[in-house]
């Protein structure tokens, strides 16, 4: 089981890594959820140097640190009047419901 969850992860991040190569460099890259799944991603190597910020909507962890990274915590209404923003979204079963919000604030906004 443990394996599975590795591999998972592992597959998961040469995922993100590629959308991100992808992408422009116009492009303002996220990544949503100050929690450790977050921290499971940058740990596991997803490419963070286009990451401007952890977006979270608790209002108590925002303009803190995420714990054990660079990455300050900001609201997603950060996005606004972001340019061309892509958000790292992966919440289990509450990224339908994140990444509905998140077009609200900017409808331009892609999500991976």
């Amino acid at each position: 089981m443990f394996k599975s969850w590795l591999s998972y992860h592992h597959k998961l991040t040469q995922r993100i890594n590629f959308a991100l190569g992808e992408l422009k460099d116009e492009n303002d890259v996220y990544l949503f959820g100050a929690h450790a799944y977050s921290q499971f991603l940058l740990k596991f190597g997803i490419d963070g140097e286009r990451i401007k910020c952890v977006l979270d909507n608790d209002p108590e962890k925002q303009n803190k640190r995420l714990y054990g990274t660079k990455y300050m915590v900001r609201s997603p209404s950060e996005t606004q009047n972001a340019n061309a923003p892509v958000i790292i979204l992966h919440a289990g079963v509450h990224s339908d419901e994140i990444a509905k919000q998140l077009k609200l604030i900017n409808p331009n906004v892609k999500i991976i």
